[in-house]
């Protein structure tokens, strides 16, 4: 949102039938901005970690709690009205409790927030990097995902499926294909475009797409065995065309579940 042309940017993905999601801080969300992404079929996912202070400060730098709490709230009166996905997101770290997810998820749907949990992720690339202090086993974080796993049951079937792969890839299981060439690409900000956050340096030019796709599989088969990761855009869509009948036969429950909580595509 540092961008002043952040509503151009947007308009561009929309006019050629790509639906983006907004990542913030919350920091400089403000009423005025938040109306004119309510307009528009764009996603807004607000990155809060806790509802602590001193906690919020350790893992995001400095201490603005206060105002992202502020911010967040002076745009609920938005609720129901925007025509996109708007989540608060916490990422699960050694620091996370369960208590911090009960709490920011109230807050979220307080507020007119869908609310989603993600893994800390840390690979050997140049994505994640590891932090000793965020690291855990996945044993002492399993009661948070479990907990949230078995809400989004009954409001997100969709969700629930993916904290099950979460799950999954916690206890360290071998991971299917990543959607990297696959379902997703990395434009970076000069616009040149690579496989994925991995590989930044990787440059590939989509006229060429399906001849790159085949030069680059050794590469990135063997990132996912190596270093496997779980970035959403490495591996939801994948997962979910993989679990399409098991998708299509909940299909009336979904639909159910869209009417009474939203439309969580």
């Amino acid at each position: 949102m540092i961008r002043k042309d952040i509503l151009e940017i947007v308009d561009v993905f929309l006019a050629n039938g790509i639906r983006p999601t907004i990542i913030s801080n919350g920091i400089l969300l403000t009423p005025q901005l938040a109306e004119k992404f309510a307009e528009r079929e764009c996603n807004l996912a607000i990155s809060v970690d806790s509802l602590k202070q001193e906690k919020y400060a350790l893992l995001r730098g400095r201490d603005t709690l206060d105002k992202v709490i502020s911010n967040i709230q002076s745009v609920a009166y938005l609720k129901g009205q925007h025509k996109g996905n708007w989540s608060i997101t916490t990422t699960v770290t050694k620091m996370t409790t369960l208590e911090d997810v009960k709490n920011l998820r109230k807050f979220a749907y307080e507020n007119g927030f869908m609310y989603a949990i993600r893994p800390y992720i840390h690979v050997n690339g140049t994505a994640g990097k590891e932090d000793e202090r965020l690291v855990y086993d996945y044993k002492d974080v399993l009661g948070i995902f479990d907990y949230i796993a078995k809400r989004a049951r009954k409001e997100n079937f969709l969700a629930y499926l993916i904290y099950q792969e979460h799950i999954s890839y916690m206890k360290g299981n071998p991971m299917p294909e990543c959607d990297a060439l696959k379902y997703s690409f990395l434009m970076k900000e000069n616009g040149k475009i690579a496989p994925c956050i991995e590989f930044p340096d990787i440059e590939i030019a989509l006229k060429n797409f399906a001849k790159l796709k085949k030069q680059c599989k050794s590469c990135l088969d063997f990132c996912n065995t190596a270093t496997p990761c779980f970035y959403n855009d490495a591996r939801e869509i994948g997962f979910l065309v993989r679990k399409k009948w098991l998708i299509l036969r909940h299909m009336p429950e979904l639909l159910r579940q869209m009417r009474r909580y939203g439309n969580f595509f």
